[in-house]
């Protein structure tokens, strides 16, 4: 995987694609072009395929989202997350973004019978989560607009909020 200045991206995970890029990432996509231009002409067509659109799995880390004046702090449990005993509000703009029906994700640390409400435009969704560490998942919401509003409210104790995922129910691709 490369990106538009050339750059190599360091790995596809099943919902997301990693965009750091480096050294090594970048010289193994340089050199995978290479030899994807010596393969036969009728493969090399195949490589010529561009995505130049289409709705994407988001993977958001919740302490790089708008936090506005909510009380937290950031703990290093194997990852940054956001901390917090009360109730917090975290948003999201996204790039790129087309409307459509959504699976949201929320990964951390949450206290047994934290609510989060998850809202885009005027359509919302609201779980009640177990106790739970790792991924939840929050439902399905309809995404008008190309922002993201969650609200965590957690009910005693302590919850760490890891990351937020939102992956289309369909990828709605556009290939040139």
């Amino acid at each position: 995987m490369y990106g538009p200045n050339g750059e190599g991206y360091d790995s596809l995970h099943s919902v997301y694609i990693n965009t750091n890029s480096g050294a090594e990432s970048t010289i193994c996509a340089l050199l995978s072009i290479t030899r994807l231009k010596i393969l036969p002409m009728k493969f090399q067509e195949i490589t010529e395929a561009i995505i130049v659109s289409g709705r994407k799995t988001n993977l958001l880390e919740a302490e790089k989202m708008n936090t506005g004046i909510y009380s937290f702090t950031l703990d290093n449990i194997n990852n940054i997350a956001l901390k917090t005993d009360e109730s917090i509000r975290i948003r999201q703009t996204l790039k790129d973004f087309y409307p459509g029906e959504y699976e949201i994700y929320v990964s951390g640390i949450f206290e047994p019978n934290t609510t989060v409400k998850v809202t885009s435009g005027e359509n919302s969704e609201e779980v009640t989560l177990k106790s739970s560490k790792g991924i939840s998942s929050i439902g399905k919401i309809h995404m008008s607009k190309n922002e993201i509003i969650l609200y965590f409210k957690p009910d005693g104790g302590n919850i760490y909020i890891d990351q937020v995922i939102i992956k289309p129910v369909d990828h709605l691709l556009c290939i040139n």
